[in-house]
């Protein structure tokens, strides 16, 4: 083996032990922001659908078709489109779910984003099927994937990727992947 060829595989060999902490420091940190994120969005839901159930009476609305048949096994999982549920601004919806849902509600994701809130108020009284109560976070680069969700998990370190809650179900979540 020539003496540069051996000089080079033990420089990148150094260079990859020495970023082997510092990347795993930012992978780990990105997959806390994520959880942080997802438990937010776990709150934000779940206070708008209590919210709902009182607003509509005894019946709730029906969570997401599509993320229910996310659950059997379907060879290909549902797309879901954010674009279905009508944006609605945080003001009007904290007016509705602070102080007797939440205690406080936040604006942000981890990152410091604005998170993004549909609700369809008369779609929630006459019992829409779905698409009624939604929140999203367009993760750590803040900018949102686009409307259209593929239903599932995706790996928490993907710290760029949207995580979406919507009537009453999470349609993007992080979750760890399995080890390899």
């Amino acid at each position: 083996m020539p003496r540069h060829t051996f000089a080079c595989g033990l420089l990148t060999l150094a260079l990859t032990a020495a970023a082997g902490p510092a990347l795993a420091a930012e992978t780990a940190a990105a997959a806390d922001a994520s959880k942080a994120t997802a438990t937010t969005l776990r709150e934000i839901g779940s206070a708008m659908y209590f919210w709902s159930v009182d607003a509509g009476g005894e019946k709730a609305i029906e969570p997401v078709a599509d993320a229910k048949a996310a659950e059997t096994s379907e060879p290909a999982p549902p797309t879901v489109q954010w674009r279905k549920c009508p944006a609605t601004s945080f003001d009007e919806v904290q007016k509705l779910l602070v102080p007797r849902y939440l205690k406080e509600m936040p604006r942000t994701d981890a990152w410091g984003h604005p998170l993004e809130i549909c609700m369809d108020r008369e779609g929630v009284k006459a019992h829409a099927a779905h698409y009624v109560l939604g929140v999203r976070s367009a993760g750590a680069d803040g900018r949102f994937d686009g409307d259209e969700y593929t239903v599932g998990a995706f790996d928490r370190a993907d710290a760029n990727h949207d995580v979406v809650w919507l009537d009453g179900y999470f349609i993007a979540w992080p979750m760890k992947q399995p080890a390899k």
